[in-house]
């Protein structure tokens, strides 16, 4: 049996927090768009591997979280558009 030790939480966290920069909506947009890209190669390669998986219970699992990750997917690249047009908008109104 493996003996758990127990981490103070003084030892794990940082004295000081990192401040975050500001970011704009151009590199939120970016970051949505990258995470959804990310999300759709996941998918494609996970959906590979099903030809390899025999038992039809964990083949309706990975096709589940094929599913799952499709749709994160395509949620996260309507962000990224909504954003990039929010900020294309916003700094047409602005000049």
């Amino acid at each position: 049996m493996v003996e758990i030790s127990e981490v103070s939480m003084e030892e794990t966290s940082p004295t000081e927090t990192p401040k975050e920069e500001p970011k704009s909506a151009d590199s939120s947009a970016d970051a949505a768009d990258s995470r959804s890209q990310e999300r759709l190669s996941d998918a494609d390669e996970i959906e590979a591997a099903l030809a390899h998986i025999a038992r039809p219970s964990a083949r309706l699992h990975v096709q589940n979280l094929v599913t799952k990750l499709r749709k994160e997917g395509a949620a996260l690249q309507r962000v990224s558009a909504m954003m990039s047009s929010s900020s294309s908008s916003t700094s047409s109104n602005d000049a």
